[in-house]
């Protein structure tokens, strides 16, 4: 057996593989590069959350505690027959929109594996120790004390809401 004879299956093997492969790139290249990948490239980048949305089971009282605690205002209100009940609240560049729940709180926020919680409401603030002095006086529960998040260069604490939903209160480093 030569050399040739013995290389001759395995090459046709071989060679096969790579048409198959170079035939596999032609069309899944074709479909990366195509108007769908190209308009997604174009797309403008996220610059950021707008707001947060959370469903209360009280609205007053739930905008209310906002306001008195977190120093809140009050931007919007939206009574439609159709739809339920919202207000829209502000505070620097944190915006909340509460939706009426009709005696339901949405859905509750679960501890992480890390120490976190998921589902917290994340707010951004200049001074977590002066906001939880703030909210200590007010009764606020606080659940987490600041700690250094290194991931995120934010020092961030954890209270609750009137409901026991918990907030963050993040301060940008």
């Amino acid at each position: 057996m030569t050399l040739s004879s013995h290389l001759a299956p395995r090459l046709g093997g071989i060679m096969r593989a790579f048409f198959t492969l170079l035939a596999l790139g032609a069309v899944f290249g074709a479909a990366l590069d195509g108007p769908r990948l190209a308009a997604f490239r174009e797309y403008p980048a996220v610059m950021g959350e707008n707001h947060v949305k959370m469903t209360v089971p009280d609205l007053n009282d739930a905008t209310k505690w906002y306001e008195d605690n977190l120093g809140f205002t009050r931007l919007s209100i939206v009574q439609k027959h159709d739809q339920k009940s919202r207000v829209l609240l502000a505070r620097g560049s944190n915006m909340i929109e509460m939706v009426d729940g009709g005696g339901v709180i949405g859905p509750v926020a679960a501890p992480t594996a890390r120490g976190g919680i998921a589902g917290a409401v994340p707010l951004r603030f200049d001074d977590v120790d002066a906001v939880l002095e703030e909210l200590r006086e007010h009764g606020v529960e606080v659940v987490q004390e600041p700690r250094f998040s290194r991931r995120r260069d934010l020092r961030v604490a954890i209270v609750r809401d009137l409901y026991g939903r918990p907030i963050e209160i993040q301060q940008p480093l």
